[in-house]
């Protein structure tokens, strides 16, 4: 009986010496909280609007930013390039 406990604490030690870490995790993005034109707090001016990029950066494919109004929304459409770099950095 003890030969069996020694082996079996035996393959324990060994498979936990033995086991794989999980692979590290990227952090989740900070949530926008600013207009990307005027930096006022997003909801200061009513429901933020989400502005998907259309340009032709493939950094910012897929990616969208939040407005609080609809004066900015123009701005951010004339000027994509600038104002997702501002937002999402270089």
């Amino acid at each position: 009986m003890n030969r069996y406990l020694i082996a079996l604490t035996a393959v324990f030690v060994a498979g936990a010496a033995f086991a794989q870490k999980p692979a590290p995790t990227k952090p989740a993005p900070k949530a926008q909280t600013k207009c990307a034109v005027t930096d006022e707090d997003l909801g200061s001016m009513g429901k933020p609007i989400e502005i998907a990029y259309k340009g032709k950066n493939a950094k910012f494919k897929g990616k969208s930013v939040k407005v609080c109004c609809g004066g900015c929304v123009a701005k951010v459409n004339k000027e994509q390039d600038k104002y997702f770099t501002k937002v999402f950095g270089k």
